[in-house]
């Protein structure tokens, strides 16, 4: 079995918290965008 000491369980909880918030302004930009009539899987290259 694997023991987590407490800093590296909140590092890890931490890491959690900042996917779900990426996850969930990509998904507002995604939103945006197909609001404005743009299709977010066919922007030109860079």
């Amino acid at each position: 079995m694997v023991y987590l000491l407490p800093w590296a369980v909140e590092q890890i909880e931490q890491e959690r918290q900042r996917t779900e918030q990426e996850r969930q302004q990509k998904e507002r930009l995604i939103a945006y965008l197909q609001s404005q009539g743009i299709d977010p899987n066919n922007l030109p290259p860079f």
